[in-house]
């Protein structure tokens, strides 16, 4: 199937490649995100609850800028700890745009917080609701009646995950699959099986204090079906807990420059931005990405040392 949109020849090449990548050959398919450490929530259910009180945070990240048609992301989530500390909700809503595709996910998990003398062992399960959508029409086929652009699809997903989380003052791992079950997406002329898969994140990182500074190094590993692992490592540093500049590597990808400011007691503000250092970076101008987090501890007051994870 091919369509001629009124994107120029250089760039719809370009979105041929990575739809093709997204879709056909089931390459990573959930939102990547630049400050993932700062948003458990979005990759690992057992993360609900382990900064303990209420939080919530938006997020937006605008991927390969001055490419028509790249991905963009809008992320908020919430949580709460509770029942004698034991207990954590979390709710995650995000939409997630390339292209004439759109994503709808409403993601609700719950763990359960196991004190280990200094080390809490959190094991979460996550249920999720996701609408996936096609606005086919808007495009313009060159084979007039092309029956596959002639009408939009869409589908709904009930899913399943679930994923342990391990964390201290000072240190964190976490694994998880967000969704267990695959699904086929169809729209009665072909189907793509299967066009959502499983997903694997492997995360670790620690803060070591060195007087008034914190170093806080950090890996992410994510695996999906029939795709190759990413991996991505970097340090922040932090001076008085308040202020931070760090770098990650996402290897093969991109560079990524993140920097971080704690506002008052309750308000954290962090802004990201990625260089690709791939083929793709002569068709983008970088990725940007801003986030908001906003806690109270159990009493409702501020908390005095925020937590960098």
């Amino acid at each position: 199937m091919k369509f001629i949109s009124n994107y120029n020849m250089r760039t719809i090449a370009l979105f041929m490649v990575i739809s093709l990548a997204s879709v056909v050959l089931r390459a990573q398919q959930d939102p990547q995100y630049s400050m993932h450490y700062l948003n458990g929530m979005a990759i690992h259910p057992g993360y609900a609850g382990s900064l303990g009180g209420v939080s919530a945070n938006v997020l937006y990240r605008n991927q390969w800028t001055g490419l028509t048609g790249a991905p963009k992301t809008f992320s908020a989530n919430a949580q709460m700890r509770y029942f004698k500390d034991q207990l954590g909700t979390g709710l995650v809503f995000f939409n997630d745009q390339i292209g004439v595709f759109s994503r709808n996910a409403v993601n609700v998990a719950q763990a359960y917080h196991v004190r280990l003398d200094e080390l809490t062992v959190s094991f979460g399960l996550q249920a999720s609701f996701q609408q996936f959508s096609g606005n086919l029409t808007s495009t313009k086929p060159i084979e007039a009646g092309d029956q596959a652009f002639a009408t939009n699809v869409s589908k709904s997903i009930l899913n399943f995950g679930s994923g342990v989380y391990a964390y201290s003052d000072k240190f964190w791992f976490g694994f998880s699959i967000p969704y267990f079950l695959k699904s086929k997406w169809s729209n009665g002329v072909e189907s793509v099986d299967p066009y959502l898969t499983n997903h694997m994140f492997i995360s670790g990182g620690g803060v070591l204090r060195a007087g008034a500074f914190q170093f806080k190094p950090a890996m992410l590993v994510k695996k999906s079906y029939q795709s190759p692992y990413s991996i991505e490592a970097g340090c922040t540093v932090y001076a008085f807990s308040k202020f931070g500049l760090g770098a990650n590597y996402r290897f093969g990808d991109a560079l990524e420059f993140i920097g971080e400011f704690q506002i008052d007691d309750n308000l954290r503000l962090a802004y990201g931005f990625e260089r690709t250092v791939s083929n793709l970076q002569a068709f983008n101008n970088g990725t940007h990405e801003i986030m908001l987090r906003y806690h109270f501890n159990n009493g409702g007051k501020a908390v005095t040392s925020p937590r960098l994870f």
